[in-house]
């Protein structure tokens, strides 16, 4: 309803003053173009009974039931008393100095018992009225900052606990990047080894292909008949411990291989 949504985003025109309610309420009937169907004091009241009326289904008396969702404009209002709707219209501002009475619905006159001190008193009561109506909605408007300032609160501390919990991770990812430098410090450290273990194991290839040459020197000689017996069972000697250190080098290769 734009009659309620203007309402609270112009409260500020509602300063308590006399007259101010009733010139705040022609500015608004003429911008939402009802000047011609509501008279200020018809939108005073109207803005009342809706308060009254919200008031009762939130608040209802002792043993009453109400089922405030049944009213139409039960959220509409919730919103504007707790402070929701701020914003949620135009500021269209104050009527222009030099704005015709004729433009708007007069409002009802006094009857004509009623002497010049009545309507002092009914004016009087009207700003009075006015600013009860005012005390009331900065109440809410008071209610609803200190909501949330909670709110706010508690999101900072949420938000300090989740700081909180990201140092930790932080401290964490520290740790672990310090012992993954730490282990591939290792790494490198057997991969030197095995380097080493390498280099170890292709000396001793070069070791064995040595003794294979003197043995194939040992061989011939024994077809040329020179040593006999003796250098044949020399050469099956050699023979052997040759075949044992391949079969020691083969074996340690490959379990150089799988580390």
């Amino acid at each position: 309803m734009d009659f309620v949504k203007l309402r609270v985003s112009n409260r500020y025109m509602f300063t308590g003053r006399r007259n101010a309610s009733r010139l705040a309420w022609r500015a608004i009937l003429k911008h939402m173009g009802l000047q011609g169907k509501m008279t200020a004091s018809q939108a005073m009241k109207k803005w009342e009974n809706l308060k009254k009326r919200y008031k009762v289904a939130n608040y209802p008396p002792p043993g009453v039931q109400v089922f405030p969702h049944s009213w139409r404009w039960y959220d509409l209002m919730s919103d504007a008393m707790e402070g929701r709707l701020a914003g949620s219209a135009p500021i269209i501002g104050p009527l222009p100095p030099g704005t015709s009475d004729s433009d708007f619905l007069p409002d009802a006159r006094p009857r004509k018992r009623s002497m010049m001190g009545g309507i002092g008193v009914m004016g009087m009561h009207c700003d009075l009225d006015e600013m009860d109506t005012e005390r009331a909605t900065l109440e809410t408007e008071r209610a609803a900052l200190e909501g949330e300032r909670e709110v706010m609160g508690r999101e900072r501390m949420a938000l300090e606990r989740e700081q909180a919990g990201l140092e930790r991770e932080m401290a964490n990812l520290d740790r672990e990047r310090a012992q993954l430098e730490r282990e591939k410090a290792a790494v490198e450290r057997e991969r030197g080894l095995i380097e080493k273990e390498k280099a170890q194991v292709a000396r001793d290839r070069l070791a064995v292909d040595r003794d294979r040459v003197l043995l194939a020197e040992g061989r011939s000689a024994e077809e040329n008949g020179a040593e006999g017996q003796s250098c044949k069972t020399g050469g099956q000697r050699v023979v052997g411990s040759l075949e044992r250190t391949e079969r020691f080098l083969k074996m340690f290769e490959k379990l150089v291989e799988r580390m």
